[in-house]
């Protein structure tokens, strides 16, 4: 499933931070130093960012995808960003925050899973 067409293609410049999604396991051992290996061989990063301003279309499209298309953050889904020029798979780590003005400002916390 494709993020959807009418909504911006990226963040808001500016707006956006990333991190590595902590992947070892950690197992104690009965006699000596604990045991670590990592869970997966893929790397997750969480991204987040604000969206360019959102009228009340827009918004109320992003909230029927999140709702809907995305299984309120439990579907991925996947989303070419302009600003890298790729497309990754992402899910929503959290769900969406706004605030209302004229237009909606959005935050959201993603996890990029491929």
């Amino acid at each position: 499933m494709d993020w959807p067409s009418s909504l911006p293609q990226d963040f808001k410049p500016g707006t956006v931070r990333g991190s590595i999604v902590d992947n070892k396991l950690v197992t104690e051992m009965e006699v000596g130093p604990p045991k670590k290996r990592l869970r997966s061989t893929v790397e997750h990063r969480l991204i987040s960012g604000e969206l360019p301003p959102l009228t009340q279309e827009q918004f109320d499209t992003l909230m029927a995808f999140w709702r809907n298309d995305a299984g309120q953050g439990t579907i991925p889904f996947t989303w070419g960003r302009k600003s890298i020029g790729k497309v990754y798979t992402y899910e929503f780590e959290s769900d969406p925050e706004w605030t209302q003005g004229a237009k909606y400002d959005v935050r959201l916390e993603l996890k990029q899973i491929a």
